[in-house]
């Protein structure tokens, strides 16, 4: 089992338990939108240029801070796209027409677009 696979497996798993537990309906092409999920974030990680060598020492304290109002901003990143598709009235995900119209979404509410 390669390492994608078990990142798949973990996240299809703990999310379909939080769909259960909440009521939310789960299917087939869910857990395949996971693993395109890991797939994309796998290929997104490819892409990203490597890092110097020099470790970053997350106990500086300016360092440290930065790191933490970048996680701050991300995480209130991530709960606006949740926001913006997520349909609470329906207990589902609200449907988009095509790819396009999820990165329009998203492009709104982080400001820029997607690289």
């Amino acid at each position: 089992m390669t390492s994608r696979d078990t990142a798949v497996r973990l996240l299809t798993h703990y999310f379909a338990l939080l769909a259960n537990k909440s009521g939310v309906r789960w299917d087939r092409d869910t857990a395949s939108e996971i693993a395109d999920a890991v797939d994309a974030i796998i290929a997104a990680a490819r892409e990203t240029p490597a890092r110097t060598s020099e470790p970053h020492q997350v106990t500086e304290g300016p360092s440290a801070l930065a790191w933490y109002r970048q996680y701050q901003r991300q995480e209130a990143q991530i709960a606006a796209i949740y926001a913006e598709l997520w349909d609470p009235d329906a207990g589902d995900w609200r449907e988009l027409s095509s790819c396009a119209d999820a990165i329009e979404a998203i492009t709104r509410i982080l400001g820029e677009p997607l690289a």
